[in-house]
This record gives structure tokens, sequence and C-alpha cells, in this order.
């Protein structure tokens, strides 16, 4: 049985869930995350906390299901910032919302986020313990990343965060 994962992927082609981050031979969304949170966990992170911040990006594009994250590769709703220097290379697309980053690849995407959370005074919780989904979406929420209800955010957080069992 194919399951609705594969059937997502097998409706949208490999090359619209962010281009040169996805493989033709990775075909799962649970691969995509297996293949994010081993990202993450390169740069630094625990795999807890890695799986934190994969869980916060599938809240923040409904599973990947954004229209921000499939052409833009924005896997958390950055925009473009008004003090905080891009780091990673961006690209440019006449069709896309000049507003949102428009990454490369999806790791670009990822990689900006650990710089807004240095940036924001978020990496050293991020690299120093392992975080729960409680105490992070607290961080976030004091620091002014989403404007939503914490409860909200959180029961977003939590539900991914719990699916991430890899």
């Amino acid at each position: 049985m194919i399951g609705f994962a594969g059937v997502w992927l097998s409706y949208y082609s490999w090359q619209k869930i962010g281009r040169n981050f996805l493989s033709p031979q990775s075909q799962t969304l649970s691969e995509m995350n297996q293949q994010r949170i081993q990202y993450l966990q390169a740069q630094g992170l625990s795999k807890n906390n890695a799986r934190l911040i994969v869980a916060q990006s599938l809240h923040e594009t409904g599973n990947y299901t954004s229209r921000l994250f499939r052409e833009q590769n924005n896997a958390f709703g950055m925009k473009v910032p008004r003090q905080r220097k891009v780091k990673v290379k961006l690209t440019s697309n006449q069709n896309t919302n000049k507003e949102y980053l428009h990454y490369e690849t999806v790791n670009d995407s990822d990689a900006d986020f650990l710089d807004y959370a240095r940036y924001n005074g978020l990496i050293i919780p991020l690299l120093s313990a392992d975080l729960t989904p409680e105490i992070y979406v607290q961080f976030l929420k004091q620091r002014g990343y989403f404007e939503d209800t914490t409860d909200n955010y959180l029961r977003g957080v939590q539900f991914y965060f719990s699916k991430l069992n890899v």
C-alpha cells in the first residue's frame, strides 16, 4: 500500500517539493524529514532539537503543502529581513511573493532559520540541551517569531514532533 504520503509525492513531482532537496530515490515525506533532521544534526543540533525544528517547519507549511514551501523552498515562512543579512544563496523568480525569501533549496531555508536563531538569541538553547516543545515554543514566542496564540502554535509543533519518531 502506497499511503497518503506516496500519493501526495506522486501528485507533486519531487522537483516541486523543494528543488534540489529531494532526489528521485527519496520519495516519502518520512525520508524527507529524516534528511532534514540529519542536515540539522550536522549543523550541531541534537537529534531532539533537529526534530523540533522540522516539526515547527511542518506546522508552518501545513505538512509541506503551502505554496510558499512548494514554490520558494521556504520552510518557515521567512520574510525578507529588515536588519539581519541573509547568508545563504537565494534565487529570484518573477512569479513569487517578493515579501518572502525564495531559497534555492530547502536546506538553504534550514540554514537561514539557524542564522535567524543565532541573530535572535535562540541558538544557545538549541545547541546546549534537548528542549521540550513547550520550552521551545516559549522561546519563539518571547522573541516575537509567531503571532498565533501560544497554545495553537504549541499544539501544531507537538503534533508533528510526535510523528517524527525517526
